[in-house]
């Protein structure tokens, strides 16, 4: 009986346990975004794929040479990712902890360094980088990393020595504690006073001497997915040139705010092209996207009141500092976009017409 696989499987131990489910609940946020995101559709196929060595080894590491040797170095790591996620809201560090909590499910050994690189391959952040290469192969992509990481990690498990060292009750205790420790900073970092920028979205001029605006109402599937944010959307009329402006502040839900070029091609449009110019306080970019032969001209930037750029990850530093810093580092930049209904060949005239925009 005991020469059988199944009586050899090994199972999680309770720190173990307790990290996945601690990483996993910070990980919750990807069932919405395959959902919702079309370049993320299909993401949980890489992840299954990516999952494949768990059962390969319960199954067949019969001497428990990997499966059964846990790394309490990657149980803490993981925590300590999923942790920094929570506080200063970044995705990326949560998905990347659970990343890390599955890989402490076997032995450390070089070759889970390989497996940890491919973990990437289902995280909502590799489709946004593969996105901006080739936007219709991002599930080939996914799916073929994960399937070079799980292909190096099981190849050769039947080498490695059996000599690994099981961990102690001593550091299990430690880390569990970090665990309900990181528990209890992450509920009660919920409820630490932090402003917003809502006082500057509440101050969006929607009316002067040489313009006039009316709302233009969110759909509901947008409602939903600010969850909780605040945004705003108006028809402007720079004298005769016309644009839809669209401002979301972040600061309820940083997750609202996304990457424009991204969602541009998530819903199918072609980037034609990408120009950036300089404004009052940093730059901004003028976009030309196409879908269906008709193409139109966006113009967008963040602004935390002083300073714009046109960076995501300029957006996401400022964002996260101002979280982990409970809003001392600045004011939650406000993203502005400007959706033009006719062809913008003058950006500095748009600057001009749209003065009272860059007041945010």
């Amino acid at each position: 009986m005991t020469d059988t696989p199944v009586a050899n499987i090994a199972w999680p131990s309770k720190t173990g346990v307790v990290t996945l489910l601690f990483c996993a609940g910070h990980s919750f946020d990807l069932l919405d975004t395959w959902h919702t995101s079309p370049l993320d559709r299909f993401a949980w196929v890489a992840l299954v794929v990516w999952l494949s060595p768990l059962p390969f080894f319960r199954l067949f590491d019969r001497k428990r040479e990997l499966l059964g040797c846990e790394s309490m170095v990657l149980y803490a790591a993981a925590v300590t990712a999923s942790l920094i996620g929570q506080l200063g809201c970044v995705n990326a560090f949560e998905h990347f902890g659970l990343i890390l909590a599955v890989t402490g499910l076997l032995r450390w050994t070089w070759r889970s360094l390989i497996w940890i690189s491919a973990g990437v391959s289902w995280m909502p952040a590799f489709g946004w980088l593969a996105s901006s290469v080739a936007p219709d192969q991002v599930l080939t992509m996914r799916v073929a990393l994960a399937s070079v990481g799980v292909a190096m990690v099981i190849s050769p498990f039947t080498r490695t020595s059996s000599n690994a060292i099981h961990t102690s009750e001593l550091k299990s205790f430690v880390l569990t504690g970090g665990i309900v420790a990181a528990v209890l900073i992450g509920c009660l970092w919920q409820f630490a006073p932090m402003g917003s920028g809502e006082s500057r979205l509440l101050r969006l001029p929607t009316d002067g001497p040489s313009f006039r605006s009316w709302t233009v109402p969110l759909k509901e599937e947008e409602e939903q997915l600010l969850g909780g944010s605040l945004a705003s959307r108006r028809m402007y009329d720079f004298s005769g040139r016309r644009a839809i402006v669209s401002v979301v502040d972040g600061g309820m839900n940083r997750h609202a705010v996304h990457d424009p070029l991204y969602c541009f091609r998530g819903a199918g449009y072609e980037i034609r092209s990408v120009r950036q110019f300089p404004v009052d306080g940093g730059y901004a970019k003028h976009v030309t996207i196409a879908r269906d032969r008709k193409s139109t001209d966006i113009v967008y930037w963040f602004s935390n009141g002083q300073r714009r750029h046109a960076s995501v990850i300029n957006y996401w530093w400022q964002s996260t500092l101002r979280r982990l810093s409970l809003g001392r580092s600045g004011a939650e930049p406000l993203l502005v976009i400007l959706q033009f209904e006719s062809p913008v060949h003058d950006v500095d005239s748009v600057q001009q017409q749209c003065e009272p925009l860059f007041s945010l």
